[in-house]
């Protein structure tokens, strides 16, 4: 298992996000890459979980023919990307921020076809479409399986917003377009620190769900694709009827007492979990 140094601990509680730099070798993140692009050229757009690019819906490119941008539960999708969710190393990194026993919230991947224009996602906190949490112990990791610059795909964040409120969430009209833009209300203050790092292959950022952030558009002629895993402490899961989405990942148990767990383990005690609550 990877863990973090004592700096890049503080860095998250500080900061909100760390970036591991070459945290996975080339070799794998090719694979990764490999399994990820064929689950996008696997399923269709605007089916459950899958969404495409609102403004165009075929390309020239190959890795991504249909212009997707998203998929849910890629562990459902590709047995390699399922244990991409349970990696070892991953959790022990996750593990120092919010313990060791942990479930998964999302297992998805975000991708920014050629050329795409992602104005319109906008700056947001994803705790606020996950419902009540009871605590703070809820975290984002983004692999990303290509080199992506400012311009080209990359994530930008806003250091030391995980710790203010979670601001008003509005949609406003872009001329000419069906879809609306993303609006944070108040944000401009936070604007002036906003910063957009370039990333590796290879590279993970983990971030605060609470940290302020946006995806950007894509410049270059390929599609870009990193894989976001959202894990949290058990005692952090949003009581029901609290809103928030409904993935099957939500609450599949990963690790336990600094443990992973093999799929068909995650499986049974989920199970269990589930007839003890509706005992």
């Amino acid at each position: 298992m990877a863990h973090l140094k004592a700096e890049q601990r503080e860095q998250f509680d500080r900061e909100g996000h760390v970036i591991l730099r070459g945290f996975f070798g080339r070799e794998h993140t090719d694979d990764l890459r490999r399994h990820a692009f064929g689950v996008l050229r696997s399923v269709k757009r605007d089916t459950p979980g899958v969404g495409g690019d609102p403004f165009q819906e075929r390309d020239d490119d190959a890795m991504n023919p249909n212009r997707i941008i998203y998929v849910n539960d890629m562990h459902l999708h590709d047995d390699r990307l399922d244990a991409h969710l349970r990696d070892g190393r991953l959790l022990g990194a996750v593990s120092d921020l919010i313990g060791t026993d942990i479930d998964a919230y999302q297992a998805c991947t975000i991708t920014k076809p050629a050329r795409s224009d992602f104005e319109y996602h906008g700056w947001h906190q994803d705790a606020a479409d996950y419902g009540k949490l009871a605590n703070m112990k809820n975290l984002a990791t983004i692999t990303y399986l290509c080199d992506v610059a400012p311009d080209e795909g990359s994530t930008s964040v806003v250091p030391r917003s995980h710790r203010g409120p979670l601001l008003e969430q509005v949609h406003t009209e872009i001329p000419g377009k069906s879809v609306k833009r993303r609006v944070l209300k108040g944000f401009e203050e936070y604007a002036p620190r906003a910063i957009t790092p370039t990333f590796a292959a290879g590279d993970v950022l983990i971030f605060s769900s609470w940290l302020m952030h946006r995806a950007n558009s894509n410049r270059a002629d390929e599609s870009k694709i990193g894989l976001i895993n959202v894990y949290q402490s058990p005692d952090c899961m949003a009581p029901a009827g609290s809103g928030g989405p409904d993935y099957d990942a939500i609450g599949l148990p990963l690790m336990r007492g600094g443990r992973v767990l093999s799929r068909e383990e995650s499986r049974a005690l989920r199970g269990k979990a589930e007839m003890s609550a509706r005992a």
